[in-house]
């Protein structure tokens, strides 16, 4: 019991310095598809499902806004049953979540660049690479009520939007189109946090 109390008491320390990781959920659904070999059988309604983590303490501030960099050891992304897509520092960085929250308007996006919405390198196995997807949605002020990733968690919803694109270009024609139905926000509950909430499980286990 007093190894058990131990490593409660190291977790809850670490726990206490840890910053909040934070998970993003994008969900959605296949407009069009005309990209080949994994993704030659993705059709039209299809689900589409791009998940990540980002560290809430780590971010480029700007004017309204903020681009969290993703963690791409937690990246991924399937469409359809078989079509995976890869999110990797290929080229030229790593790519960021941006949330931006301006007087009339908030905007969520992925971006290459912390100072601009650019289309970030993607590779869709079988297909010469990389690919560039983009991702953006705005609408107008009020959903995000910061640019705090922790503050604005949280499952947001875009009947009205003012712009909103979810497109991948390949080379030459090929291309898909996404619409966007979700974005979760979710803070990561902390490994003290998890081994708490399962204590009393282990007492029933050791009577």
């Amino acid at each position: 019991m007093r190894t058990l109390a131990l490593c409660i008491a190291s977790l809850g320390l670490t726990g206490a310095a840890r910053a909040d990781l934070v998970r993003v959920d994008i969900r959605g659904s296949v407009i069009s598809n005309s990209l080949g070999a994994s993704h030659s059988t993705v059709q039209p309604g299809d689900p589409v499902h791009l998940r990540f983590q980002v560290d809430s303490s780590i971010y480029t501030p700007g004017a309204d806004r903020r681009a969290y960099p993703i963690d791409l050891s937690t990246a991924t992304m399937e469409v359809g049953s078989f079509g995976l897509v890869i999110l990797g520092d290929l080229s030229p960085a790593t790519p960021y979540f941006v949330l931006a929250d301006t007087a009339l308007f908030d905007t969520f996006a992925l971006t290459s660049s912390p100072a601009a919405i650019d289309p970030i390198p993607i590779l869709i196995p079988g297909l010469t690479g990389p690919q560039a997807m983009t991702f953006t949605v705005t609408t107008a002020a009020g959903p995000l009520a910061s640019t705090d990733i922790t503050a604005a968690a949280g499952t947001f919803t875009f009947p009205n939007p003012v712009t909103m694109q979810w497109t991948i270009n390949a080379n030459g024609p090929e291309s898909a189109a996404y619409r966007l139905d979700s974005i979760t926000i979710a803070v990561v509950p902390a490994p003290a946090t998890i081994v708490l909430l399962a204590l009393p499980l282990l007492r029933r286990l050791r009577r």
